[in-house]
């Protein structure tokens, strides 16, 4: 049976939301078991208050953890007894370890992917992949969100590769439409990492339709946009807060009117980015999952499904026969 490893330290609010979406997710499908790194005699607690056994669980303890104030170089030789370091060991060294979900420190487990678990032949990092909701009732993948901000044209041609195998693992899209970001819909276009970019990416043997604005990303004509880090992880979170005060403009004019549940919950489905799910450190041997630090359990929920649907859609072996 595959396992998820599932590190319940280091989030905003501590391990409870997280075991309980966990349980959740495995009281709906009994296909996998869950590797839980973190505090045993809380994580036995919640599981006994749940009502559940642990037959389908494992728990590696620690009270130890990466805290958001830590250097992202302390996983780098250290930190061998924190639950993020036990987690990407575990994933691995398990043959059965399928992928893992994690809150903690973003920096951490950026530089964890590399030095503890490993990366596809030829990348020297890894880049972070999301997955959001688009007017037209489909999925967009930003790519990338936030891992490198500082990138070259080499960079984004190898993120169109990854997030082209991404949406073909995730939503089962034979040949995804992927669009590079930029300030116009014209390959002229853009500063010179996005010319240069465009370039590369137009030569390769995916489905390439060419450069959108921002204006475009909740109503894409894409599957996949490519960025770098910085642009992305501006992007990601200004659209984020605009969707947020969407909703509260619907809360304070249309509050008590037969249409305010309706809008409300409409708008939240698209906007309320921590009840989704996660983003993907795309480009290691196995999915990575990066849940928001102040994830609840519909958070932890989602994520165990992103990286079961991940796994079952062959995304590492999808990305490594792509960039090989």
């Amino acid at each position: 049976m595959k396992k998820l490893i599932v590190d319940t330290l280091g989030s905003d609010n501590g391990c409870f939301p997280i075991v309980c979406g966990v349980l959740n997710a495995m009281a709906e499908r009994d296909d996998f078991s869950v590797v839980f790194a973190g505090d045993k005699s809380e994580i036995e607690k919640i599981v006994c208050s749940r009502g559940f056994g642990f037959d389908r669980i494992e728990i590696l303890h620690t009270k130890s953890f990466v805290a958001d104030s830590d250097l992202p170089t302390c996983v780098f030789r250290g930190g061998d007894d924190t639950s993020m370091v036990m987690s990407l060991e575990k994933l691995r060294d398990d043959v059965d370890a399928c992928a893992m979900i994690c809150a903690g420190n973003t920096g951490a487990l950026l530089v964890g992917t590399i030095c503890r678990l490993g990366l596809v032949k030829g990348l020297m990092s890894p880049v972070l992949a999301t997955a959001i909701p688009c007017k037209k009732d489909g999925l967009v993948c930003l790519v990338d969100c936030g891992a490198n901000t500082d990138c070259k044209s080499e960079d984004l041609k190898n993120f169109a590769l990854m997030g082209n195998a991404y949406m073909q693992s995730l939503a089962g899209i034979e040949s995804p439409k992927v669009a590079l970001m930029s300030v116009g819909q014209s390959p002229h276009k853009g500063n010179a990492l996005v010319k240069e970019a465009y370039a590369l990416i137009e030569k390769l043997p995916i489905n390439f339709i060419g450069n959108i604005e921002g204006t475009h990303l909740v109503n894409s004509p894409a599957d996949v946009v490519v960025t770098d880090g910085f642009t992305g992880n501006v992007l990601l979170k200004n659209t984020e807060a605009a969707g947020m005060a969407a909703i509260e403009i619907v809360d304070e004019l249309a509050s008590g009117t037969e249409v305010h549940d309706k809008l409300k919950n409409a708008l939240h489905s698209m906007f309320a980015f921590n009840d989704l799910g996660g983003a993907t450190f795309l480009g290691a041997k196995k999915p990575v999952v990066k849940m928001h630090g102040c994830a609840n359990e519909k958070t932890a929920y989602e994520c165990v499904k992103l990286a079961l649907t991940l796994d079952s859609g062959d995304l590492s072996n999808r990305i490594h026969n792509a960039l090989c």
